[in-house]
């Protein structure tokens, strides 16, 4: 596997995690319980994390040495 499919595939991986979290978030966000409450806030800081790794990962400046060739 070339360094851009391996590059492509991370972000593929951290898209799919971020797609989950959002997921249960939504499914957590109809419970009135505390701990739904402070489980959707760590996922919520996890998503952040996930959408900014992306966001850095897929700017053209950060592609791996050798990827546009």
């Amino acid at each position: 596997m070339s360094a851009l499919e391996t590059y492509l595939d991370k972000m593929q991986d951290d898209a799919a995690a971020l797609e989950a979290i959002a997921q249960a978030m939504r499914a957590l966000s109809t419970r009135d319980e505390e701990d739904a409450r402070a489980l959707m806030t760590e996922l919520a800081e996890k998503a952040f994390n996930l959408s900014r790794g992306l966001n850095n990962g897929l700017d053209i400046v950060n592609l791996p040495k050798g990827a546009i060739a």
